[in-house]
């Protein structure tokens, strides 16, 4: 990618960088493949990356594992709404936006699009791309308080919303507040979260929760 001399480089080319950059990390591609169990192929899918070499605009991330929100057009075609910096081999947050980016939207929206009568709900961006390689249609909230009423507009046609929640309170609080929102949720709580379930269970065992 070629950074441009002035103004501000779009949350795509910085996406695209940062995923480059990923597959020459070896340490930060074994965490992901051998401990997160996820395929180069579903970090491909989802975009992710690494910030090595960050742009200007980036420099107070290096160092952490990129999370691009993506979405696509059929006029504009692929574009990236935020993107989420998560820790990784140092300490500080867990997880880092930029400034004035709200999380107030769902991770792999183009599973809303899914021809099956359901769909799932994860806490968590992993968790969601866990249950996408599982063949689940799943979307991912960015954290458990992040459901906000307009989206029940987005189940609208669907027959069951499968709530894939984290095994604590606030597992249990994400789906009450959509519940309350949203008719047919049914909650399948995890004994971590999905992503972790999925490293110790397997495919099988979260396919099989969901397709009771």
């Amino acid at each position: 990618m070629t950074r441009p001399a002035n103004g501000s480089t779009p949350l795509i080319s910085r996406a695209q960088l940062y995923a480059e950059q990923l597959k020459e990390h070896t340490d930060a591609m074994a965490y992901l493949t051998e401990e997160r169990k996820l395929t180069p192929e579903t970090l491909e899918r989802f975009g992710v990356g690494m910030v090595t070499d960050p742009t200007p605009e980036d420099k107070s991330y290096r160092g952490r594992i990129s999370i691009p929100y993506l979405h696509w057009s059929r006029t504009r075609g692929a574009n990236v709404s935020a993107i989420r910096f998560r820790a990784f081999g140092h300490g500080g947050a867990k997880y880092l936006g930029h400034p004035g980016v709200t999380t107030d939207r769902f991770f792999n929206p183009s599973d809303f699009d899914t021809y099956e009568s359901f769909i799932c709900v994860t806490e968590g961006e992993f968790d969601c791309m866990s249950a996408y390689q599982c063949g689940l249609p799943a979307v991912g909230l960015p954290g458990a308080t992040q459901w906000c009423t307009w989206m029940k507009r987005l189940f609208v046609g669907f027959d069951r919303i499968y709530i894939l929640a984290d095994g604590d309170k606030a597992g249990k609080d994400m789906t009450d507040a959509i519940a309350k929102d949203v008719p047919n949720v049914h909650l399948l709580p995890m004994e971590v979260d999905v992503n972790a379930d999925y490293v110790k269970y397997g495919e099988s065992y979260i396919k099989e929760m969901v397709r009771l």
